[in-house]
């Protein structure tokens, strides 16, 4: 039994260079190759998975006007979209917050204009440098964050299609 622990210490013991100093244990090629290959299928499925999400934004069409009530409000963009439009709704003093932060009328409004250009959607998103900052207001209990100009004051969205959310 001392032999085979003799054994067994002697086969853990680490192997030394020619000059004395502990060889680090190599990689053999079947194991860097299972690495390589584990490595290159992540680094596929993360392009895969950001490539995927990506918002596909269709060119316009024509869509006849609907009703507002059929409109949903998006604050960001939806899978797949046509773009129909910027649009833009004066504040007016009807359209200021309630005493629960809504603006129903403002966003009823929003989503008016946008019915009228066919859109199913309004996206609660505009370009830099469109508008000078963006109002957190309610909608029957829904919170989003609205871009606005200062001066005239000003909300502004897209009309939206949406394909695909």
């Amino acid at each position: 039994m001392n032999e085979s622990r003799e054994v067994e210490k002697h086969h853990f013991m680490p192997r030394l260079d020619c000059l004395g100093r502990e060889e680090k244990p190599r990689m053999r090629i079947k194991e860097k190759f299972v690495g390589a290959l584990v490595a290159f299928i992540l680094i596929g499925l993360l392009a895969i998975y950001l490539g995927g999400c990506a918002p596909e934004v269709l060119p316009p069409s024509q869509h006849a006007p609907i009703n507002a009530t059929q409109v949903k409000l998006y604050s960001k963009q939806p899978t797949k979209y046509e773009a129909l439009g910027r649009i833009t709704v004066a504040v007016t003093p009807e359209m200021k917050w309630d005493d629960r932060g809504e603006s129903t009328a403002g966003f009823d409004a929003l989503k008016a204009k946008a019915a009228a250009m066919g859109a199913n959607g309004v996206l609660l998103v505009a370009e830099p440098g469109t508008f000078d900052a963006l109002a957190t207001t309610g909608y029957h209990g829904q919170w989003y964050q609205v871009p606005v100009k200062l001066n005239p004051k000003a909300a502004i969205a897209q009309a939206i299609f949406v394909v695909s959310e």
